[in-house]
């Protein structure tokens, strides 16, 4: 047996008897007037929910008026936090502020209850959205949504995962059941009908589920810092890269970084990592220790908002040369074409 084996039954345990009491009627679930998507997980991190939020927004952000609520994870606030242009990491957390950054246009704010953070989002808004984006919010049952997606990874599905502390599961995986669409995200981009039923298979969606798959498409890297001239030229082979950032999964990232880069070296952080002084320091030090004449750091989106805040602490210094990589999520045109209808089902409602 497993040595944390017993700690993981005992947290199933309790997880499974607090879905219970919901299951029950024991606890309370809202269901609000205005249409609520949740997007979350069984596990605790890297199945692609931030790039999943963006692409509804992207998708309907001409033809709805969209907000979305999160808790802001590992923000130095409390309470319910209304975002705006100049809201940091620190204010509303890294995935609220890199939605904001890149989503101007789009209504965000951050309340660890959602119960309540709701109400206090229609309150701060003139009209009420066509819709609310619930992020990470799978496991928060306090509110019942209109939609539930949940999301898994192609490599390692929440079939092939163990509960707290052995495996990242927050759950049993019969929590999935309670999802109304399961996306498959992190899926090879060419993925065959006999490995798409394969795991359909192992997942063993009820009748009501739907199933979809989604894989990750990389943009135009751009400049963090204003001044910071043009990327340099991938193909040229004295053109080296410091892989830098705090993701829960960075594996399909690096993949992507050696495949376009010769010269590539990392420095990982941990998820939601909150930079300081000296990683400024050892990023510059480690960026010149590459043999190569032209010399950029690559980081997420996700990482962007941390940098961009120790810059301002640290008396806008010189910057270095860091650029971001976009990453979205991607479905072939049929999976698109059910995530939508059920999407516009919502609406209409």
């Amino acid at each position: 047996m497993h040595p944390l084996q017993p700690i993981a039954c005992l947290y199933g345990k309790i997880a499974q008897w607090r879905n219970q009491l919901y299951d029950n009627g024991k606890r309370t679930s809202i269901r609000f007037t205005v249409p609520t998507i949740a997007i979350g997980n069984l596990c605790t991190g890297g199945t692609g929910k931030t790039p999943m939020a963006a692409y509804i927004v992207e998708q309907w952000q001409d033809q709805c008026q969209i907000a979305l609520l999160s808790r802001g994870y590992r923000r130095r606030s409390k309470g319910f936090v209304w975002a705006n242009a100049n809201s940091i990491a620190d204010d509303i957390g890294d995935e609220p502020a890199q939605l904001k950054r890149r989503f101007p246009r789009l209504e965000v704010a951050v309340a660890e209850n959602r119960a309540l953070g709701i109400p206090l989002l229609l309150y701060q808004l003139d009209t009420t959205p066509d819709f609310i984006l619930l992020d990470d919010a799978f496991q928060h049952r306090v509110v019942q949504p209109h939609l539930s997606i949940l999301l898994t990874t192609y490599d390692q599905p929440y079939t092939r995962n163990y509960l707290l502390p052995r495996g990242t599961l927050r759950e049993p995986i019969a929590g999935a059941t309670r999802a109304d669409i399961i996306i498959v995200t992190k899926a090879p981009v060419q993925l065959s009908t006999a490995d798409r039923q394969s795991l359909i298979t192992e997942l063993a969606p009820t009748r009501q589920q739907i199933v979809l798959f989604a894989h990750l498409q990389y943009g135009t890297i751009y400049p963090l810092f204003d001044g910071i001239p043009n990327p340099p030229n991938p193909d040229d082979p004295q053109t080296g890269v410091l892989l830098a950032c705090g993701i829960a999964q960075p594996r399909e990232l690096e993949q992507y970084a050696r495949s376009r880069y010769t010269t590539l070296k990392t420095s990982y952080f941990g998820d939601h990592h909150r930079y300081t002084p000296r990683d400024w320091q050892n990023i510059e030090t480690t960026l010149a220790t590459l043999p190569t004449t032209q010399s950029m750091i690559l980081t997420t989106e996700k990482d962007a908002p941390r940098w961009l805040q120790l810059h301002q602490q640290l008396g806008c210094p010189p910057p270095l040369p860091i650029y971001c990589l976009p990453v979205t999520t991607a479905f072939a045109p049929q999976d698109a074409a059910i995530l939508r209808q059920a999407i516009e089902k919502v609406i209409a409602k």
